[in-house]
């Protein structure tokens, strides 16, 4: 099995870290599996086919390849070119089964989550910055709160905000602001006038013993079988002058059995962990069915405060797992696997040229019988036949972008008014019939030649 891990302008292997690729390639290999690491220009819609790079003997090998039995969008790239037009995305999103989509920014996310009575609990207060009037009335309300961006990741953007009499004191980026109230509106203008939406929610207080501020991460992936599992939970704590946790961000990790013995001791470790697991699969699962597509592996950030109440902080889409890439690769791969044999899309090919044939063989009998009575038409057998070419038509719309120079669209045009005429009494007649079957035969040429390359 082929599968190809996909990115836009340049080779994957180059925006993707060594431990990454080095972990998914060898998996693969355990596996029985293959990897191709290729970008958009590698891909030759003409010839179906993709060039790439592969590991063997120890070095990167450049091949070329028949398309992958699966993909894998890493960094989710795929949606925004096809929106883009770009004909290579859409021919390998029509074509080859993927993986890897996003979901809702996190303000939507929490909107969702909202609606559901066993996640809800777990939502903090948070509210869109609109005016700034927002800021001030949860900093009244909570005396400290953090300020986030919808859209950011890795902890980037995010601002502590909390007042001492007078003065309001920001922390972002280690950094370390005082406002007075003049140069806090300043800062608040500054806030709504920036091109990212952002929101504020209260500071949750959620510090190990030595002040700490920690979370953790819960890696949810599909398994072999596409049922959802945790692959591997981690505690993220980071300086105790910061307030994010995230290992990109300078953050540690270290193993959750005995952090949570540390903190909680032997008697509620267990217990927290079980609960935080199942927290996740229940996260993950009301996630994924928020979505029409299939969702392969989420990260779930939960904390605990000093009160010892479990927050949801976010969901991520495609979580980075800079610190344990084995874990997430050999869920990945088995992932894949599965859902590629699951797959039908790589059989819709063979599928549609099938379909072809039997339209083929209905105006070859609709002329036969025609010819035989004159006076009859088989009004039965020509809805059968205009249904299944509308049908073939309808599943090609999509393959049109990257034959635009080709006269295939404009044979299907044709035959789809041409047939759409026979229903008019006026127009049936052999030579109509005979005209029909004549460009057909040139339509389904085209569709061999062009569209579908066969064994």
């Amino acid at each position: 099995m082929l599968i190809g891990i996909y990115y836009n302008w340049i080779n994957p292997l180059k925006a993707m870290s060594h431990e990454r690729s080095y972990c998914l390639t060898a998996e693969a290999k355990m596996q029985g599996c293959e990897l191709v690491f290729f970008k958009r220009s590698d891909v030759d819609y003409i010839k179906r086919t993709v060039t790439g790079f592969i590991r063997e003997d120890g070095e990167w090998t450049k091949k070329t390849f028949s398309l992958p039995d699966v993909l894998i969008d890493q960094f989710r790239v795929l949606p925004k070119e096809i929106n883009q037009g770009i004909p290579e995305a859409k021919f390998l999103a029509h074509e080859v089964p993927r993986l890897k989509f996003g979901i809702y920014d996190k303000v939507d996310m929490y909107d969702k989550f909202k609606e559901s009575k066993k996640i809800a609990q777990y939502i903090p207060d948070y509210d869109i910055i609109k005016y700034g009037n927002e800021i001030k009335k949860y900093i009244e309300k909570y005396d400290r709160i953090v300020l986030k961006p919808r859209n950011s990741s890795l902890g980037k953007g995010i601002a502590y905000l909390e007042k001492n009499d007078d003065i309001y004191l920001v922390k972002q980026n280690n950094n370390i602001y005082e406002f007075n109230e003049e140069q806090f509106a300043n800062f608040i203008k500054m806030i709504i006038d920036l091109p990212e939406s952002y929101f504020v929610q209260p500071y949750l207080e959620c510090r190990t013993k030595l002040g700490y501020p920690f979370d953790f991460r819960l890696l949810v992936q599909r398994n072999g079988s596409g049922e959802w599992n945790i692959a591997k939970i981690y505690p993220r704590f980071g300086s105790k002058k910061t307030i994010v946790c995230n290992v990109s961000s300078g953050g540690m990790t270290t193993n959750i059995d005995y952090f949570l013995v540390s903190e909680y001791g032997n008697d509620k470790a267990k217990v927290i962990k079980e609960v935080l697991s199942e927290l996740a699969l229940d996260i993950t699962k009301y996630t994924d069915g928020l979505f029409s597509y299939t969702l392969d592996e989420l990260g779930i950030d939960l904390s605990i405060d000093k009160n010892e109440k479990i927050w949801l902080y976010e969901v991520n889409a495609a979580p980075l797992n800079t610190c344990y890439e084995w874990d997430g690769a050999r869920n990945q791969i088995a992932y894949a696997k599965y859902f590629a044999e699951q797959s039908n899309k790589s059989k819709l090919p063979k599928k549609l040229w099938q379909m072809s044939n039997k339209v083929k063989q209905g105006l070859n009998f609709l002329l036969q019988d025609f010819e035989k009575n004159k006076k009859e038409f088989d009004y039965k057998l020509y809805f059968k036949i205009n249904k299944a070419f509308s049908s073939i038509e309808e599943q090609l719309k999509s393959r049109y972008i990257y034959l635009k120079d080709d006269d295939f669209e404009e044979l299907t045009n044709l035959l789809k008014k041409e047939l759409f005429k026979l229903k008019e009494v006026n127009n049936q007649s052999y030579e109509k019939l005979l005209f029909i079957n004549e460009v057909y035969q040139k339509w389904q040429q085209s569709f061999k030649d062009k569209l579908f390359q066969f064994e």
